[in-house]
């Protein structure tokens, strides 16, 4: 629906950018994204118009992020982004423009009128760790969003922000 890469290619190139980073000792970074209080979106606007939101998102990211990047449907309003031989903040600020451009979108229900947003998206980022299971940096990626989530949503939040309990904007 969304024209995106799907949870199992993400995995794929995820691996694939770790082995590649490990080899010339690159950084590898990911980040796991949430549209925000979509669940409302679906009960207040329907169904056939969250799958709107979902295409809005998806397009944003495809137009925002940089030809080295990746962003794949990680399932319901979750999104994985990779970012292979990028640093932290580097990451962090292709994220915060990213959230951004979905912030600024604003969508019309044609059926209603009625205006939908802003669309918003939390983002939890994290660094891979050389050897480490991809498991454990998609989870330390995941606890970060929660992180953002819970410092008030629409917001980036890496795996050091959240650790230093700061909140990241």
């Amino acid at each position: 629906m969304t024209g995106l890469a799907n949870r199992r290619v993400f995995e794929y190139e995820l691996r694939d950018a770790c082995a590649q980073a490990m080899e010339v000792g690159a950084p590898v970074c990911v980040a796991v994204a949430d549209i925000d209080h979509f669940k409302r979106v679906n009960d207040t606007h329907g169904h056939l118009l969250g799958d709107q939101v979902l295409k809005l998102v998806a397009k944003v990211m495809r137009t925002e992020l940089r030809d080295s990047d990746m962003v794949a449907r990680w399932g319901g309003e979750e999104f994985a982004l990779l970012f292979p031989a990028t640093e932290l903040d580097t990451a962090r600020e292709v994220c915060d423009r990213l959230r951004a451009a979905i912030a600024r979108r604003r969508l019309t229900d044609r059926a209603t009128g009625a205006r939908v947003g802003p669309i918003t998206l939390s983002l939890g980022l994290a660094t891979y760790r050389y050897g480490e299971p991809l498991d454990t940096l998609l989870k330390r990626a995941d606890t970060s969003l929660y992180a953002a989530k819970g410092a008030g949503r629409n917001r980036v939040m890496t795996e050091e922000e959240e650790r230093a309990g700061l909140v990241g904007v």
